[in-house]
């Protein structure tokens, strides 16, 4: 069983937040790459959850912080943009990979 968890850690005031994360977010892009490879849609379903409900969770740090927001993508999009990261930079965990697609939707990469 899988467990997926986000928790602040303590941080600066000047500091962006930090996270730990669990479940899906500690799997490397190996692991991603052999499940995406299942094809079956239940996996695929956990795995897009947990992207836009770590999205969603920095969504809303933003919101808190006055600052903009990025729309979710869809989750075909998701991912396939996930599958895109993994397939040349094998060695990212999907947590990387992940808050640097945010990181990217936001203009910051």
């Amino acid at each position: 069983m899988l467990t997926i968890a986000i928790t602040p850690l303590g941080q600066a005031a000047e500091e962006e937040p930090r996270h730990i994360a669990a479940g899906i977010g500690v799997l490397g892009c190996k692991d991603w790459k052999e499940g995406r490879s299942l094809k079956t849609s239940d996996i695929d379903n956990v795995f897009a959850s947990w992207i836009q409900g770590y999205m969603s969770a920095i969504n809303i740090e933003k919101v808190a912080a006055g600052e903009p927001t990025v729309a979710i993508p869809k989750v075909p999009d998701l991912l396939a943009h996930v599958d895109a990261v993994c397939k040349v930079e094998s060695s990212k965990t999907i947590f990387v990979v992940v808050r640097d697609y945010y990181a990217e939707l936001r203009g910051m990469r």
